[in-house]
């Protein structure tokens, strides 16, 4: 059927997400975010070199202004970035179909859907301007964490389509929960998913801040102890708002779990607690071990994951508020798309 479809497309599109943010977090912490300098060309060609000598003898001269005047030619970082340019057109190519099914599908019956996939959609397309703008300004401070907040948004909105799908079904069990326990789950949930972007716009900050100073500092000779007292405050509220985040999704886990028990929300939330478990210790092993690039790219994995599992446990809780016994419900079903058909789906 045309809505299952629809739910399972919609999950190819958050796994490609998924692996368009590892692969930006390979490139941030690999140090490939320039082994393009232009765009959407790499040195002025559709297919990147293998090798400087495939490059004109002034290439340095001819990219000086993008960090090249003292840079060789890397063919590792050159093609980490353009295969991730390829990862995001492939991505951007998927939105875009994502969309196209949801106006097939759903414009005659529920059209909340296709305004989140359009939405999506045109989200995308300004990510693509901004990847340009970053690549443009030399990775310029401010740009880099618009181009990753922008990413986080785009499967907000993925994730918003695929529950206005679900709206049209009553969650199982709805009617044996009390209406009165669901309310501060909703806000507490919805204060951790604004905790965890805090954080996170932290760290981008922080990671800004340690390739200046790389830039500008490092040598042979230098160690990350240095990096992490020139830091400042950012560094220190970045390292310490953790606590604030992990307590409250404790919190937020256990009244999931005092409310509602066994569940597909409780299980959202066990792994939202999982994940920023890992994602706090691969931070602790960045400022132990000085900075390694497997716990770079894994500690921004693991934070885009939890944010986009909180905020799927937002818009399950959400949904099930809004569908209980006696509120204004959102199922709105007309046309060609009935409850009946809708219960026999999964909520995936």
């Amino acid at each position: 059927e045309e809505y299952l479809l629809f739910i399972r497309f919609n999950t190819a599109v958050l796994v490609l997400l998924g692996l368009l943010i590892l692969a930006g977090g390979i490139v941030r912490s690999s140090g490939s975010g320039m082994g393009c300098p232009d765009w959407p060309r790499c040195f002025g060609l559709w297919i990147p070199p293998i090798h400087e000598s495939e490059l004109p003898a002034d290439y340095q001269a001819v990219y000086a202004d993008r960090g090249y005047a003292d840079t060789r030619f890397n063919a590792v970082k050159t093609w980490t970035e353009y295969l991730n340019r390829l990862l995001g057109a492939l991505t951007g190519l998927a939105v875009l179909l994502h969309m196209v099914l949801a106006l097939r599908t759903f414009w005659g019956c529920h059209r909340k859907v296709v305004l989140w996939s359009f939405l999506a959609l045109l989200l995308v397309l300004v990510q693509g301007g901004v990847g340009a703008w970053v690549v443009m300004t030399h990775l310029r401070h401010g740009v880099v964490t618009l181009h990753f907040v922008l990413a986080l948004a785009v499967v907000a909105l993925i994730l918003k389509a695929r529950y206005s799908v679900f709206a049209l079904r009553a969650p199982d069990g709805a009617r044996s929960i009390d209406p009165s326990a669901i309310l501060p789950l909703r806000w507490q949930a919805w204060l951790v998913l604004a905790l965890m972007l805090v954080q996170i716009v932290l760290g981008t900050q922080v990671r800004e801040q340690v390739d200046e100073w790389i830039r500008l500092n490092w040598t042979p000779q230098s160690n990350t102890s240095l990096l992490f007292k020139s830091l400042g405050s950012v560094y220190e509220w970045h390292r310490n708002f953790w606590m604030a985040v992990l307590m409250f999704t404790i919190y937020l886990f256990y009244t999931v779990d005092r409310n509602l028990g066994a569940g597909p929300i409780r299980t959202l939330a066990l792994f939202v607690l999982i994940l920023l478990g890992f994602q706090v210790l691969t931070g602790g092993l960045l400022s132990r071990l000085g900075l390694p690039a497997a716990p770079r790219a894994l500690h921004i994995l693991f934070g885009s994951l939890s944010f986009s599992l909180t905020t799927a446990l937002a818009f399950s809780l959400e949904r099930l508020y809004r569908q209980m016994p006696g509120l204004d419900s959102e199922r709105a079903v007309s046309g060609n798309l009935d409850a009946e058909t809708i219960n026999h789906g999964t909520d995936g």
